[in-house]
């Protein structure tokens, strides 16, 4: 048997499971029509707060920033600076310091921006590690945090080479090899991002994601880059954000003449899938369909995990380059995440989907992939 899978993959069906087949797939499309109503009722509920953007972001800059702690660390401006964002309500966790040490070992000097206030013992070990600390509320999310790391940098009249901003909605780096940075460092584009998220049918949308950019000093240097982050306005709510800042952003610094790149893209990851071992390939497959719930219509529900035995059994054909999971990268099954893309990252995120990643992780035995403290953190992340 071929050892890798074609672009489409074949799956075996009973014919006696139409009906049930049928019947999912209609419960499906009523899933999709309450999902599109409940969607215009938040976008219609986060109106308040979009009109709002600009007046609160006015006086955030007036007063709200007076609140905020700013704390000199012990260590210097490089001529690489990363801006790393955090929000850890429960206490700092180790993962942090393990990121922390690897930005130095790359040369980038650190800003750390807190969304909220941290513990004194804390600071003084983050100060061990930064340049600056900026501790503030929660206004803005990700973007409110990223906005006060650039402008405190600007004030100070560093222009770094390159300017990394990140937050730490991710695990990063899950091993002591990882080449991200270097790899950022060497394109050749003025923005650079981890995954460029083109699933969605306008090309307006298309975007990267922003738990990581790297910005070049063509950007950095040009006065429209300060602007933007002047001008931007600051939501409270996240589906704001995520609309009009981080889906934005990307078009936006296009349209101003800057070339955008990602490590990675969907094409990718189809690779990887195509390129999985046939032995290996139920598990990646009962993960899509079983634990998220990933394109039912297309794999179908009536898949065993070994060839049918009897019965009316036939083929039937999988159109792999059409189906959404191709465009997810954060959530992929380990064995195409980790073990085939390398990746330098794992979501957070207590979503159910990335519930059941870390589950896989840890059942398929990718662990031994990924970073002693990583590891630790991980296990437990769900407990």
């Amino acid at each position: 048997m071929d050892q890798t899978l074609s672009r489409r993959l074949f799956l075996w069906h009973n014919p006696q499971t139409d009906n049930q087949c049928r019947n999912e797939r209609h419960m499906i499309q009523t899933s999709k029509i309450y999902r599109e109503i409940n969607r215009i009722g938040v976008q219609i509920k986060g109106l308040p707060d979009y009109w709002m953007g600009q007046a609160r972001r006015i006086s955030y800059d007036r007063v709200g920033s007076a609140g905020n702690t700013i704390t000199e660390g012990r260590k210097p401006v490089s001529a690489d600076m990363a801006i790393l964002l955090v929000y850890q309500p429960r206490g700092l966790l180790e993962s942090l310091f393990l990121q922390l040490e690897h930005l130095l070992s790359k040369g980038l000097g650190v800003v750390i921006v807190s969304n909220r206030k941290v513990l004194e013992h804390d600071r003084n070990r983050l100060s061990e590690y930064c340049h600056l600390i900026i501790e503030r509320k929660n206004i803005g999310y990700d973007f409110g945090g990223y906005r006060d790391g650039i402008l405190a940098l600007h004030k100070r009249s560093i222009h770094p080479k390159s300017l990394f901003v990140m937050n730490d909605s991710v695990w990063f780096p899950i091993r002591k090899d990882c080449d991200l940075i270097d790899r950022c460092r060497e394109s050749r584009s003025d923005i650079v991002g981890v995954f460029y998220n083109n699933k969605s049918k306008f090309r307006k949308n298309h975007h990267l994601q922003s738990y990581f950019y790297r910005f070049g000093e063509k950007v950095v240097s040009d006065s429209r880059f300060i602007a933007y982050w002047r001008k931007m306005p600051m939501y409270n709510d996240k589906r704001n954000v995520i609309r009009n800042l981080e889906l934005k952003l990307t078009k936006i610094f296009q349209s101003m003449g800057f070339g955008i790149n990602a490590l990675y893209a969907p094409e990718d990851i189809l690779k990887a899938f195509e390129n999985i071992e046939v032995r290996n390939i139920w598990p990646v497959l009962d993960y899509y369909i079983s634990a998220l719930g990933y394109d039912q219509n297309t794999f179908w529900s009536a898949y065993n995990n070994e060839l049918p035995k009897g019965g009316d059994t036939h083929a039937l054909p999988i159109d792999a380059p059409n189906s959404r999971v191709f465009f997810h990268f954060l959530d992929a099954h380990p064995e195409i995440l980790i073990h085939k893309l390398n990746s330098p990252i794992i979501k957070k995120n207590r979503d159910k989907r990335f519930v059941a990643q870390r589950r896989a992780i840890i059942e398929g035995g990718f662990l031994k992939e990924i970073d002693a403290v990583i590891q630790k953190e991980l296990i437990n992340w769900d407990r």
